[in-house]
């Protein structure tokens, strides 16, 4: 619930009969706290009247939204002689006559004019969906295109500022985005359309669970009800299914970590039909990567991990176990405690040391050796190079959990790898309709463009020599996109 006073300008997200849905509007945007409040205590104004009421700061206004028309004025309605309903079910904190807005979604050039920005159609939505702002800006840029640089950013980085589910979610959203955008009834894609329609289904599910998780809410009933609906969507896979699993924790300095759990059903009619895979990313010293089996470029010296670590042959009682899952999803739930700061229970080694190796009756170290963890599964070991930035964003988690959902369809290491490289060639698609509604970019930015360019080209050319994955066809088509 929303505290509102006499006088507040609030921006209206959501009406929901008489409860509605938004945040304070101060300092030129919304604000960070979002809530319900009784409609009836407040009138809405015109975009005029909010200038006019805000006309002592500086206002900058971002709501993203679809379809009002710009030019559309909302419709003043009195509250004076308003009389709060007495029968709410809800305690209002909140005195009559407070006034609410509801903004258009998008402004003409001529009303930014007259104080508010305008608001672009951009080509992807933004991590905290209250902005607008071009894809070569959102977090996940740098991290998909030029992590080296991001290696030094962590401590000032406002990313941090969004719970690690949400910053999965958009990691998501930006694949499934890309992935839909592909044609794939393009000539090039011949044999992996199949593959193309398989992962979107997955990652729009994915990102709708991260939608459905109670993130630290703290809330018993919605964790039960949560925790309940996933148990049964988890024993309704069928045969070559899989899930992807949002987990993250806070280790004792107060930083969340977060990894993608793979779940996928390889058979039926066994009483150990399941495999679980834990994509990690992240290079901080707390976040569990240590666990994941290691080698060495033998051209460069790099250290490369097995960023998918992999659970083969686990018992259904085990995956099935919802007390496994209740602990798996906890430290979600629950939000950051400072007495419990240097709890056991919040790191990376709980989890590695304690929860996963239930799944397979003993330490990993062990399961690794007795064939449970080994390059004898269906997925060989595929070492990679680990993200020096961070990941903060978990852009590159999800690209390695792309990456090992193609090897689960029986792409070999180089061609899983090619689904990669098709995701940033089509994020660049994306750039290239934000550089058509964005004609003032900073020299800055079209040096990080130049840069996406360059690494992506870079990754298509690594593919080319490796083994013949990319048609002619293929390379005509990345080459006109980069070019253009």
């Amino acid at each position: 619930e929303l505290s509102i006073k006499v006088n507040d300008i609030l921006v209206v997200l959501k009406k929901d009969s008489e409860w509605w849905y938004g945040s304070i509007y101060e300092n030129g945007g919304m604000s960070s706290t979002l809530g319900f409040f009784p409609g009836n205590y407040v009138e809405e104004i015109s975009e005029s009247e909010v200038i006019r009421l805000s006309s002592k700061v500086t206002s900058t206004v971002y709501i993203e939204s679809s379809s009002t028309n710009s030019s559309k004025k909302s419709n003043i309605i009195s509250t004076q002689s308003v009389t709060p309903n007495q029968n709410k079910t809800r305690p209002v904190s909140v005195s009559s006559g407070t006034i609410a807005v509801k903004l258009p979604t998008s402004i003409t050039k001529a009303s930014a004019n007259s104080g508010l920005s305008a608001i672009l159609d951009y080509a992807l939505e933004t991590i905290s969906k209250d902005k607008s702002i071009p894809i070569w800006s959102q977090p996940f840029f740098l991290d998909m295109f030029a992590d080296d640089y991001r290696q030094k950013l962590e401590d000032i980085e406002i990313t941090l500022a969004f719970p690690a589910v949400h910053r999965i979610r958009h990691a998501f959203h930006v694949l499934r985005s890309a992935i839909a955008k592909i044609n794939l009834e393009d000539e090039y894609l011949e044999g992996m359309k199949e593959i193309f329609i398989h992962v979107l289904g997955i990652f729009r599910e994915a990102y709708m669970m991260c939608e459905n998780f109670p993130v630290h809410s703290n809330d018993p009933a919605k964790f039960h009800t949560f925790l309940s609906t996933f148990m049964v969507r988890l024993r309704a896979l069928h045969e070559r299914e899989t899930l992807l699993v949002p987990l993250t924790w806070y280790n004792e300095d107060n930083k969340e970590n977060g990894v993608i759990l793979v779940i996928t059903k390889h058979r039926e009619n066994t009483d150990s039909n399941y495999s679980l895979a834990i994509i990690n990313s992240s290079n901080d010293a707390k976040s569990g990567l240590d666990y994941h089996p290691s080698s060495v470029d033998t051209t460069t010296g790099e250290i490369l991990r097995n960023l998918a670590y992999e659970f083969i042959n686990i018992p259904n009682n085990r995956i099935f176990n919802s007390a496994f899952w209740l602990l798996v999803f906890k430290s979600s739930v629950l939000s950051y405690n400072e007495k419990t700061k240097s709890n056991y229970l919040s790191s990376s080694k709980y989890y590695y040391d304690k929860i996963f190796p239930f799944l397979v009756s003993m330490p990993l170290a062990s399961a690794h050796q007795a064939g449970l963890i080994s390059e004898n599964s269906s997925i060989v070991k595929d070492y990679c190079r680990v993200p020096i930035g961070n990941d903060l964003s978990y852009i590159n988690c999800a690209l390695e959990s792309l990456r090992y959902l193609g090897r689960l369809t029986g792409l070999s290491y180089e061609q899983s790898f090619h689904l990669v490289a098709l995701v940033k060639w089509n994020v660049l698609e994306f750039v290239k309709n934000d550089l058509g509604v964005n004609k003032e970019v900073t020299k800055h930015e079209l040096e990080l463009i130049r840069l996406a360019i360059k690494s992506t080209a870079k990754g298509i050319g690594k593919q080319v020599s490796r083994e013949p994955t990319v048609s002619a066809i293929q390379m005509s088509k990345v080459y006109n996109t980069i070019t253009a």
